[in-house]
């Protein structure tokens, strides 16, 4: 099947949960909003990462010959239909998650480096406040009396 290539037109793709991905040739001076005549009115638009605004054009978005975008449906049962009602199932989803947790906690307890050098700086912590409690005090420093002239004597010969 041959494709006619029209003027001043791109060919878009949008994927949508429901509907799976269409192509779309669309005029790139057009507004997002004409997507919502051919996906509905009750849905967002993204591309690349980004919500789509309904008044800015495709080429504001810079959109090329190909590229794809996400519809997104606004449904307020959406979110109900993916939590499992079975408190079993629950439970089990519960408790893997505590499993994840406590194997993420094991495995930073388990650094043999790190735990080394923890015990280390606390013993080094205790040693430096054992040499506090055992420092002098100011008190009992002798201190030798400074003359305030110059001594005229003759320093000693040692050899």
């Amino acid at each position: 099947m041959n494709q006619v290539d029209y003027p001043s037109t791109i060919c878009l793709r949008t994927f949508n949960r429901d509907h799976d991905i269409r192509q779309v040739r669309i005029n790139p001076e057009y507004n997002i909003s004409y997507l919502r005549t051919i996906e509905g009115d009750d849905c967002i638009f993204i591309y690349k990462k980004k919500v789509l605004l309904d008044s800015m054009t495709f080429k504001f978005y810079s959109m090329n010959d190909g590229d794809i975008i996400c519809v997104i449906p606004y449904q307020n049962d959406l979110i109900p239909k993916y939590i499992p009602k079975n408190s079993k199932l629950c439970m089990d989803l519960k408790r893997e998650r505590l499993k994840i947790v406590n194997q993420k906690f094991s495995k930073i307890e388990g650094y043999q480096n790190v735990s080394k050098k923890l015990t280390f700086l606390k013993d080094q912590l205790e040693g430096l406040a054992k040499l506090e409690e055992r420092k002098p005090l100011h008190d009992n420093i002798t201190r030798l009396p400074t003359k305030t002239q110059i001594s005229s004597d003759p320093l000693p010969v040692f050899w």
